[in-house]
């Protein structure tokens, strides 16, 4: 369904492989908790920007392609943490 490619001057991104009809989910990947103690090491390091923040205050840091997600001003994929401490899942929003 996806493929990690070459996104040229962006590095690397996740690419479709087929048509994906709208509101699928894409994938879902398990996330790491975070405590405020690890974001101060972690924003000391280059996966600083790797991590999630969800709407309910905690931080994640996602295992899987999830991380690989370009982050476009015009997205056509939406990020859903399920559960607190759980799973990343993601859904083709167009």
């Amino acid at each position: 369904m996806v493929r990690l490619g070459k996104a040229g001057k962006m590095g690397r991104g996740v690419f479709a492989t087929q048509f994906i009809p709208a509101y699928s989910e894409i994938m879902r990947c398990h996330t790491l908790f975070l405590t405020k103690a690890d974001l101060k090491k972690i924003e000391q390091t280059s996966i600083s920007k790797h991590y999630f923040h969800s709407l309910a205050g905690n931080d994640h840091f996602a295992l899987g392609l999830v991380t690989m997600l370009n982050h476009s001003k015009t997205p056509n994929v939406e990020i859903y943490i399920k559960k607190p401490h759980k799973d990343i899942s993601l859904y083709v929003n167009q």
